[in-house]
């Protein structure tokens, strides 16, 4: 039976779930979004997701894929879910493990989608959220314009939402100054009410501290994503007590099953598929 899995990865445990599916002798291929930060990993990897695998030209023939019993026309399929679906037919996939990060929602439905259309099990890690500790003062956020109607009383919010936050520099409120924290890029900004730096974790509590010292943070913005390489802000902000604006995770299609113990996940495909 062909047991040749796709492993949509960018996070540590994913890195780690695929390194240790490739000593069990699973053939493995290695899919992450981005093209900068390339995986050292021993299996196969594609980067740059799956929009690349499309059918662009709408004069070629109007049937992209045929996964299982359903056939999929150009017009039925967005880039992504297209090249997904694809991919999967002409590699023979057998199943599809999810570990994305949990505010990747499109790409998690749209794999949930493909993987449904291709006839094939769709399985998903998701670490556990943050929670509220003793000495905490964390509100919620659901959208952009509800997260800017809660910054208003603030000066110098720290907004550690990676690069996403660099959509909506220019909404910053007048009187308002940004510390915004991303990995390396080269977004080009001159303006006077940000502040951005660039640096990948992890961080600890003390270096969390220490730089909200530093820049005179009064509020910190951050998504729950449950990384212990990412808690250590929380951990300064409890200590400092500044408020935090927790976004809240977003809801996606169900797997056909979820896990949020990594090793449970490795056990029970080793176990389906040797």
């Amino acid at each position: 039976m062909n047991s040749r899995v796709l492993l949509l990865g960018g996070t540590g445990e994913a890195r780690k779930l695929a390194l240790r599916l490739h000593q069990a002798g699973i053939e493995l291929i290695y899919s992450i979004a981005g093209i900068v930060r390339q995986p050292d990993l021993p299996c196969e990897v594609v980067s740059g997701g799956f929009s690349q695998f499309a059918q662009s030209d709408k004069n070629d023939e109007p049937v992209v894929a045929t996964c299982g019993r359903v056939q999929i026309s150009q017009e039925q399929a967005d880039q992504s879910f297209n090249g997904m679906i694809r991919f999967i037919a002409q590699r023979r996939i057998s199943l599809v493990l999810d570990l994305t990060h949990p505010y990747a929602g499109t790409v998690s439905d749209t794999t949930v989608k493909a993987a449904r259309t291709c006839g094939i099990p769709c399985w998903r890690y998701q670490r556990s959220s943050w929670q509220p500790q003793e000495g905490d003062h964390w509100s919620n956020w659901s959208d952009w314009d509800d997260l800017i109607t809660q910054l208003m009383p603030f000066k110098r919010p720290f907004m550690a939402l990676g690069r996403s936050a660099l959509n909506q520099i220019d909404q910053i409120p007048a009187g308002q100054h940004w510390i915004l924290r991303t990995t390396p890029t080269d977004f080009i900004l001159n303006q006077k009410n940000l502040t951005l730096i660039q640096d990948t974790g992890p961080y600890n509590g003390e270096h969390e501290k220490a730089l909200l010292k530093q820049q005179h943070i009064d509020v910190i913005v951050c998504k729950n994503s449950g990384s212990d390489a990412t808690a250590g802000k929380l951990v300064a902000a409890r200590t400092l007590g500044i408020p935090v604006l927790m976004q809240q995770r977003p809801a996606t299609a169900a797997a056909d099953a979820l896990f949020s113990d990594i090793d449970s996940l490795y056990l029970k495909l080793v176990e389906r598929l040797q």
